[in-house]
């Protein structure tokens, strides 16, 4: 039977992951702010006769399929193609280290909870670190 004091240390740790799982969030959330100033309204109507033309539809918003290397992001110029690939690389970045830092610290935390947590909220800080440092001027080279 669970006593209060074991459930206490794997709540700090379900509290950590739902931090680094937000945090994922957050960094998702750059790459459509920055698909929302690049791909507005208006930007992507100048793509609609060509795109019903081929396809049969209007374009999707935010200039999806796009990936940052397609036709709508061309025409856009190197400023907005850098940062949103900047933004892209960061979120895509978060998702590959999620996949394994999370089931680790998981199954960890059963035998090691308090330090479980504790790498785990530094690898927070970690992941927002490197997020700042991307999104300054020097980018990786920061």
């Amino acid at each position: 039977m669970a006593t209060i004091a074991s459930i206490r240390p794997l709540a700090l740790v379900a509290i950590t992951t739902s931090l680094v799982s937000g945090h994922c969030l957050i960094t998702s959330d750059l790459e459509r702010l920055q698909r929302e100033r690049m791909f507005s309204h208006a930007y992507l109507d100048t793509w609609s006769l060509d795109h019903h033309k081929a396809i049969g539809d209007d374009p999707a918003n935010l200039g999806w399929p796009d990936d940052g290397n397609g036709r709508y992001t061309r025409s856009l110029g190197y400023y907005d193609w850098y940062w949103l690939n900047i933004s892209k690389r960061i979120y895509l970045n978060d998702i590959e280290h999620l996949a394994y830092v999370l089931p680790c610290t998981i199954v960890s935390a059963f035998v090691h909870p308090y330090i479980s947590s504790g790498l785990l909220f530094t690898y927070l800080i970690g992941r927002t670190l490197y997020r700042d440092g991307y999104l300054e001027r020097e980018g990786a080279f920061n």
